[in-house]
Protein backbone atom coordinates (compact mmCIF):
# COMPACT_ATOMS: atom_id res chain seq x y z
CA UNK A 1 0.00 0.00 0.00
CA UNK A 2 1.34 3.30 -1.15
CA UNK A 3 2.78 5.69 1.97
CA UNK A 4 -0.09 8.58 0.78
CA UNK A 5 -2.67 6.11 1.31
CA UNK A 6 -1.49 4.77 4.93
CA UNK A 7 -1.01 8.12 6.27
CA UNK A 8 -4.69 8.95 4.73
CA UNK A 9 -6.47 6.52 6.37
CA UNK A 10 -4.40 6.68 9.55
CA UNK A 11 -5.90 10.47 9.81
CA UNK A 12 -9.08 9.13 8.34
CA UNK A 13 -9.29 6.90 11.26
CA UNK A 14 -8.39 9.62 13.96
CA UNK A 15 -10.35 11.73 12.42
CA UNK A 16 -13.34 9.32 12.85
CA UNK A 17 -12.25 8.60 16.32
CA UNK A 18 -12.27 12.32 17.47
CA UNK A 19 -15.88 12.69 16.12
CA UNK A 20 -17.14 9.80 17.95
CA UNK A 21 -15.35 10.66 20.79
CA UNK A 22 -16.84 14.29 21.02
CA UNK A 23 -20.41 12.87 20.39
CA UNK A 24 -19.78 9.98 23.46
CA UNK A 25 -18.51 13.05 25.81
CA UNK A 26 -21.39 15.49 24.72
CA UNK A 27 -23.91 11.97 25.50
CA UNK A 28 -22.52 11.03 28.63
CA UNK A 29 -22.08 15.06 30.20
CA UNK A 30 -26.03 15.54 29.65
CA UNK A 31 -25.93 19.03 28.18
CA UNK A 32 -22.89 19.80 30.35
CA UNK A 33 -20.40 19.63 27.82
CA UNK A 34 -19.36 22.72 27.66
CA UNK A 35 -19.74 23.41 31.43
CA UNK A 36 -17.31 20.37 31.84
CA UNK A 37 -14.96 21.34 29.11
CA UNK A 38 -14.69 25.21 30.61
CA UNK A 39 -14.29 23.96 34.63
CA UNK A 40 -11.16 22.07 33.03
CA UNK A 41 -9.54 24.63 31.25
CA UNK A 42 -10.17 27.35 33.96
CA UNK A 43 -10.11 25.22 37.40
CA UNK A 44 -6.65 25.69 38.16
CA UNK A 45 -7.19 29.80 38.04
CA UNK A 46 -9.95 29.48 41.14
CA UNK A 47 -7.77 27.11 42.65
CA UNK A 48 -4.59 29.49 42.70
CA UNK A 49 -6.77 32.55 44.01
CA UNK A 50 -7.79 30.27 46.74
CA UNK A 51 -4.07 29.09 47.33
CA UNK A 52 -2.11 31.91 46.72
CA UNK A 53 -3.00 33.86 49.60
CA UNK A 54 -2.29 30.98 52.11
CA UNK A 55 0.81 30.30 50.73
CA UNK A 56 4.10 31.32 52.64
CA UNK A 57 7.40 31.11 51.86
CA UNK A 58 10.40 29.93 54.12
CA UNK A 59 13.46 31.19 53.48
CA UNK A 60 15.03 28.78 55.50
CA UNK A 61 14.13 25.87 53.62
CA UNK A 62 14.61 27.36 50.07
CA UNK A 63 17.99 28.05 51.48
CA UNK A 64 18.33 24.67 52.16
CA UNK A 65 16.83 23.08 49.26
CA UNK A 66 19.18 25.16 46.96
CA UNK A 67 22.17 24.20 49.16
CA UNK A 68 21.35 20.54 48.44
CA UNK A 69 21.05 21.35 44.77
CA UNK A 70 24.39 22.54 44.33
CA UNK A 71 25.53 19.58 46.56
CA UNK A 72 23.71 17.00 44.54
CA UNK A 73 25.37 19.11 40.87
CA UNK A 74 28.57 18.62 42.51
CA UNK A 75 28.11 15.14 43.47
CA UNK A 76 26.66 13.93 39.91
CA UNK A 77 29.80 15.85 38.43
CA UNK A 78 32.50 14.28 40.41
CA UNK A 79 30.96 10.41 39.53
CA UNK A 80 30.89 11.23 36.13
CA UNK A 81 34.58 12.65 35.86
CA UNK A 82 35.30 9.51 37.98
CA UNK A 83 33.46 7.01 36.21
CA UNK A 84 33.89 8.46 32.56
CA UNK A 85 37.89 8.84 32.86
CA UNK A 86 37.12 11.38 30.65
CA UNK A 87 36.46 15.30 29.58
CA UNK A 88 32.42 16.22 30.91
CA UNK A 89 31.02 19.04 30.99
CA UNK A 90 29.39 20.66 33.96
CA UNK A 91 26.47 21.76 31.07
CA UNK A 92 25.93 18.06 30.21
CA UNK A 93 25.34 17.47 34.59
CA UNK A 94 23.16 20.43 34.70
CA UNK A 95 21.10 19.16 31.69
CA UNK A 96 20.98 15.48 33.05
CA UNK A 97 19.89 16.56 36.66
CA UNK A 98 16.93 18.82 34.88
CA UNK A 99 16.39 16.08 32.62
CA UNK A 100 15.87 13.78 35.99
CA UNK A 101 13.56 16.21 37.92
CA UNK A 102 11.51 17.22 34.52
CA UNK A 103 10.46 13.35 34.35
CA UNK A 104 9.86 13.68 38.33
CA UNK A 105 7.40 16.41 38.14
CA UNK A 106 6.07 15.30 34.93
CA UNK A 107 5.12 11.82 36.80
CA UNK A 108 3.87 13.43 39.74
CA UNK A 109 1.98 16.14 37.80
CA UNK A 110 0.21 13.10 35.68
CA UNK A 111 -0.34 11.39 38.90
CA UNK A 112 -2.46 14.60 40.57
CA UNK A 113 -4.49 14.84 37.23
CA UNK A 114 -5.73 11.62 36.98
CA UNK A 115 -6.22 11.20 40.90
CA UNK A 116 -8.13 15.48 40.54
CA UNK A 117 -9.83 13.76 36.97
CA UNK A 118 -11.08 10.67 38.88
CA UNK A 119 -12.49 13.27 42.03
CA UNK A 120 -14.01 15.26 38.84
CA UNK A 121 -16.63 12.98 38.00
CA UNK A 122 -17.78 12.85 41.81
CA UNK A 123 -19.08 16.13 40.85
CA UNK A 124 -23.03 16.95 40.83
CA UNK A 125 -23.08 17.81 37.30
CA UNK A 126 -21.96 14.26 36.66
CA UNK A 127 -23.92 12.54 39.51
CA UNK A 128 -26.57 14.85 39.72
CA UNK A 129 -29.29 14.94 36.62
CA UNK A 130 -31.44 17.80 37.41
CA UNK A 131 -34.32 17.59 34.77
CA UNK A 132 -34.45 13.87 35.28
CA UNK A 133 -34.97 13.92 39.24
CA UNK A 134 -36.80 17.04 39.34
CA UNK A 135 -39.66 14.77 37.13
CA UNK A 136 -39.34 12.10 39.94
CA UNK A 137 -39.49 14.05 42.68
CA UNK A 138 -42.69 15.66 40.89
CA UNK A 139 -43.82 12.41 39.81
CA UNK A 140 -43.72 10.67 43.31
CA UNK A 141 -44.91 13.67 44.93
CA UNK A 142 -48.02 13.79 43.02
CA UNK A 143 -48.38 9.74 43.64
CA UNK A 144 -48.00 10.25 47.76
CA UNK A 145 -51.28 13.48 47.63
CA UNK A 146 -53.39 10.87 45.31
CA UNK A 147 -52.54 8.22 48.06
CA UNK A 148 -53.08 11.11 50.56
CA UNK A 149 -56.84 11.24 49.14
CA UNK A 150 -58.05 7.99 48.54
CA UNK A 151 -57.08 7.42 52.40
CA UNK A 152 -59.26 11.05 53.03
CA UNK A 153 -62.46 9.82 50.95
CA UNK A 154 -62.80 6.95 52.94
CA UNK A 155 -61.89 9.07 56.13
CA UNK A 156 -64.58 11.36 56.38
CA UNK A 157 -62.28 13.69 54.56
CA UNK A 158 -59.40 13.41 56.95
CA UNK A 159 -55.89 12.61 55.66
CA UNK A 160 -53.92 9.91 58.31
CA UNK A 161 -52.31 10.79 61.27
CA UNK A 162 -48.91 9.08 59.95
CA UNK A 163 -47.77 8.08 56.86
CA UNK A 164 -47.53 4.52 57.54
CA UNK A 165 -50.91 4.71 57.99
CA UNK A 166 -51.67 4.21 53.59
CA UNK A 167 -49.34 1.25 54.56
CA UNK A 168 -51.75 0.11 56.48
CA UNK A 169 -54.76 0.79 54.66
CA UNK A 170 -52.91 -1.08 51.52
CA UNK A 171 -53.18 2.14 49.72
CA UNK A 172 -49.47 1.93 49.69
CA UNK A 173 -46.67 -0.89 49.28
CA UNK A 174 -44.73 -1.44 52.40
CA UNK A 175 -40.99 -1.41 51.63
CA UNK A 176 -39.61 0.23 48.70
CA UNK A 177 -42.81 2.06 47.01
CA UNK A 178 -43.52 3.57 50.55
CA UNK A 179 -40.03 4.74 50.95
CA UNK A 180 -40.05 6.21 47.44
CA UNK A 181 -43.36 7.75 47.35
CA UNK A 182 -42.55 9.31 50.97
CA UNK A 183 -39.61 10.94 50.14
CA UNK A 184 -37.33 13.60 48.16
CA UNK A 185 -34.22 12.85 45.77
CA UNK A 186 -31.07 14.67 46.61
CA UNK A 187 -27.51 14.71 44.70
CA UNK A 188 -25.97 11.69 45.21
CA UNK A 189 -29.18 10.10 44.94
CA UNK A 190 -29.31 11.00 48.77
CA UNK A 191 -33.32 11.03 49.61
CA UNK A 192 -34.86 13.29 52.04
CA UNK A 193 -38.56 12.91 53.63
CA UNK A 194 -40.80 15.11 52.19
CA UNK A 195 -42.77 17.36 55.13
CA UNK A 196 -46.12 16.65 54.91
CA UNK A 197 -48.91 19.66 56.08
CA UNK A 198 -51.15 18.69 58.74
CA UNK A 199 -53.97 19.98 59.92
CA UNK A 200 -55.70 20.28 56.38
CA UNK A 201 -58.37 18.00 54.64
CA UNK A 202 -59.37 17.07 51.19
CA UNK A 203 -62.12 20.21 51.67
CA UNK A 204 -59.72 22.46 52.06
CA UNK A 205 -58.82 24.97 49.24
CA UNK A 206 -56.88 23.05 47.04
CA UNK A 207 -54.18 25.87 46.91
CA UNK A 208 -52.87 25.60 50.07
CA UNK A 209 -49.46 23.20 50.58
CA UNK A 210 -49.71 19.80 51.88
CA UNK A 211 -46.50 18.86 51.05
CA UNK A 212 -43.23 20.21 50.55
CA UNK A 213 -39.64 19.90 50.34
CA UNK A 214 -38.13 20.80 53.64
CA UNK A 215 -35.16 22.27 51.48
CA UNK A 216 -34.43 23.70 48.36
CA UNK A 217 -33.71 20.39 45.88
CA UNK A 218 -32.86 22.02 42.46
CA UNK A 219 -31.09 25.12 42.76
CA UNK A 220 -33.16 27.33 45.19
CA UNK A 221 -36.18 25.78 44.11
CA UNK A 222 -38.42 23.61 46.36
CA UNK A 223 -40.75 20.74 45.38
CA UNK A 224 -44.21 21.76 46.78
CA UNK A 225 -47.51 19.95 46.54
CA UNK A 226 -51.33 21.09 46.81
CA UNK A 227 -54.18 19.84 48.28
CA UNK A 228 -55.68 19.79 44.76
CA UNK A 229 -53.14 17.59 44.11
CA UNK A 230 -50.69 19.45 42.03
CA UNK A 231 -46.76 19.68 42.61
CA UNK A 232 -44.51 22.28 41.25
CA UNK A 233 -40.75 23.54 41.53
CA UNK A 234 -41.59 27.23 43.38
CA UNK A 235 -39.10 30.20 44.63
CA UNK A 236 -37.87 30.73 47.56
CA UNK A 237 -40.67 33.49 47.64
CA UNK A 238 -43.45 31.32 46.78
CA UNK A 239 -42.55 28.40 48.83
CA UNK A 240 -42.64 31.41 52.20
CA UNK A 241 -45.84 32.69 50.63
CA UNK A 242 -47.45 29.34 50.51
CA UNK A 243 -46.31 28.29 53.78
CA UNK A 244 -47.92 31.56 55.72
CA UNK A 245 -51.54 31.10 53.52
CA UNK A 246 -50.97 27.56 55.25
CA UNK A 247 -50.71 28.84 58.80
CA UNK A 248 -53.22 31.17 58.04
CA UNK A 249 -55.90 29.29 57.46
CA UNK A 250 -54.86 26.38 60.44
CA UNK A 251 -54.93 29.98 62.42
CA UNK A 252 -58.79 30.92 60.71
CA UNK A 253 -59.68 27.18 61.21
CA UNK A 254 -58.31 27.21 64.96
CA UNK A 255 -55.96 24.21 63.80
CA UNK A 256 -52.47 24.04 64.97
CA UNK A 257 -49.44 23.86 62.80
CA UNK A 258 -48.44 20.14 62.63
CA UNK A 259 -47.00 18.19 60.15
CA UNK A 260 -47.70 14.59 59.35
CA UNK A 261 -44.66 11.86 60.05
CA UNK A 262 -43.69 8.76 58.38
CA UNK A 263 -44.66 6.55 61.49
Amino acid sequence: MPILDRKFLAWAGATTLAILGCFLFAHLARGRALEILTRLATGWIRHFKETASLTAWDGTSIGVAFLLLVVLLVACQWMALARLKAKWAWRWTSQFMAVLFLITGAGGAAGLVIHHISYFFREPIFYFDDIWDSTRNISNARQLITALRIYASDHSGEYPETLEDLVKEEILDPGEPFEKLTHGIMQKQMKIPWMVLGGLNDSAPGGLPILASPIPLHGSRYVMGYNDSSVELVSPEKYHAAMAAWEAWLKENHKPRTTIPLR
